[in-house]
């Protein structure tokens, strides 16, 4: 029954990326109802899984790169102006919103919804968001505008990262902070006084 299961989970990921013009890496699944907009711009590790109902625009060209190994999860969205990269065995709970741009608030007798997006490219052609490698963002968490989270990082659940995070670290809250990071010399989690 496990194998029917998995054999099923591949044959949809392989129509799923062919529907959306994403190139196809082994095992990749692509859930029901996940959508992907620009797919041609759109990069998924083997394994990789797009959970149902999520969502990845690429906005003017924008590339999203998504890990080998990397999960995203149910009703998340990535939006890329730029460059978005989500490294490899990424864990993304529920509800996530990831975007290398925000909205522009400058003039008051125009709305917000008329005045464009804010976005800052990188000039060596990096990305401008960076998921790194092996972290893991809780359910609801916000990424939005040129942020790095290092390798290996927990960001708890509800928590608006509006500034990088190193590697081996948890943050929280609203905008996140570091509060725990591990010691390499001690082999324990400290935590972080702010």
């Amino acid at each position: 029954m496990k194998s029917i299961k998995k054999t099923i989970k591949i044959v949809l990921g392989y129509l799923n990326s062919m529907l959306n013009g994403v190139k196809y890496s082994k095992g990749v699944y692509i859930g029901v109802g996940a959508k992907i907009v620009g797919g041609k711009n759109v990069s998924i590790g083997e394994r990789a899984e797009i959970m149902p109902y999520s969502m990845m625009v690429s906005l003017g060209g924008g590339k999203i790169e998504v890990g080998k190994g990397a999960t995203v999860s149910m009703f998340s969205r990535i939006g890329a102006i730029g460059y978005v990269k989500i490294g490899d065995y990424v864990e993304m709970g529920p509800n996530c919103f990831i975007a290398d741009y925000n909205h522009e608030y400058e003039n008051i007798d125009v709305p917000i919804k008329r005045q464009g997006v804010r976005f800052s490219a990188m000039i060596d052609g990096s990305p401008n968001v960076v998921i790194g490698d092996g972290s893991w963002l809780g359910t609801h968490v916000v990424v939005a505008g040129n942020i790095k989270i290092g390798k290996h990082c927990v960001i708890g659940a509800n928590s608006v990262v509006s500034k990088d995070i190193p590697d081996y670290c948890v943050a929280v809250g609203s905008p996140a902070k570091v509060v725990k990071r591990y010691n390499f010399a001690t082999r324990e989690w400290e935590k972080v006084l702010n």
